[in-house]
């Protein structure tokens, strides 16, 4: 049998990708990388958030003034790449010009966006397959409330057009894993009317293996102990069992979710970190059986928490 590592046909997503390697942004690279060979350099407004910025990238667009930057947080993955990227346009000072000039651009590369402006925000979105670029300001007389410590100490930003890219690159399959997928047993079916509109891609999440037929979306376990959270015919979520440590089963007012207790590596060494893998509204009692049913699979203790 052929073990094809995902279509053969490129994805969608292919044109930002290429876009990227381009500008020379490792956006395939674990952020262990990122870090090592870029270094963490403060934010200097958050404690604890660092930025990876790398120095020999060509602008995103032509009016990039702030260039590409993944952010590193305490507990960011390293083991992962970056969930997303963002840069700025500043320029001119002028938030209305700035803006102008970052659509424009994103424009001319990537075709007509789509409006996505909130109260508090004026924006724009790119929709690539499952990627995404955004472009965002924050006009001053929008926003309430005390003023960003971020605009406080650096005032160019206040004018700033934010851009944020999320790649949504999905590293290519072993066959060892896409063996695990063709045997892997189905375990909840999400209802169908709870799905969401938009898959969110993370550092787990891979393309389902063409010749395989896709298991139910909803979650399921494989016969080497990995938990796979399957999140369409074509993407799932897939955590090993060497990083599984354990399944927690909420219980409140909207309803019951499921996460797992993983292991990862963060700025600060081995921690555990927990991941959401499921979520029934319909009742908090809807997923007592499947954590049970997940805890003996997958031979891992379950802790149980009760909103008050």
């Amino acid at each position: 049998m052929i073990w094809p590592f995902r279509q053969t046909s490129q994805p969608p997503e292919t044109r930002l990708w290429t876009h990227l390697d381009a500008c020379g942004i490792p956006f395939r690279a674990p952020l262990s990388e990122w870090a090592t060979e870029m270094h963490l350099t403060s934010c200097g407004w958050c404690h604890g958030l660092d930025y990876c910025i790398p120095d020999a990238q060509a602008s995103f667009v032509p009016c990039l003034d702030a260039p590409l930057r993944a952010q590193v947080s305490p507990d960011t993955n390293l083991d992962a790449p970056p969930d997303y990227l963002w840069g700025a346009v500043r320029g001119t000072g002028d938030l209305r010009l700035n803006y102008a000039k970052a659509i424009a651009a994103l424009t001319k590369t990537f075709g007509n966006g789509a409006e996505c402006s909130t109260a508090t925000s004026v924006a724009r979105r790119w929709d690539i397959g499952l990627a995404r670029i955004t472009c965002t300001v924050h006009p001053p007389q929008h926003l309430t409330g005390t003023p960003s410590p971020r605009h406080q100490m650096f005032p160019e930003t206040v004018h700033e057009a934010q851009i944020a890219i999320y790649p949504a690159w999905r590293p290519v399959l072993s066959k060892r894993v896409a063996m695990e997928c063709a045997t892997a047993k189905s375990v909840w079916a999400m209802p169908t009317a709870q799905r969401p509109v938009r898959i969110a891609i993370t550092g787990a999440s891979h393309d389902w293996p063409t010749g395989i037929t896709p298991l139910p979306v909803g979650l399921a376990c494989s016969d080497a102990g990995a938990l796979l959270v399957i999140k369409s015919p074509h993407i799932f979520d897939r955590y090993s069992d060497g990083r599984l440590r354990g399944i927690v089963l909420s219980r409140g007012a909207d309803g019951a979710r499921l996460y797992a207790n993983v292991t990862v590596t963060t700025r600060d060494g081995p921690a555990t970190a927990r991941r959401a893998v499921a979520h029934d509204p319909s009742g908090p009692d809807k997923l007592d059986a499947v954590a049970k049913s997940l805890s003996a699979r997958l031979n891992l203790p379950m802790d149980v928490e009760t909103d008050a």
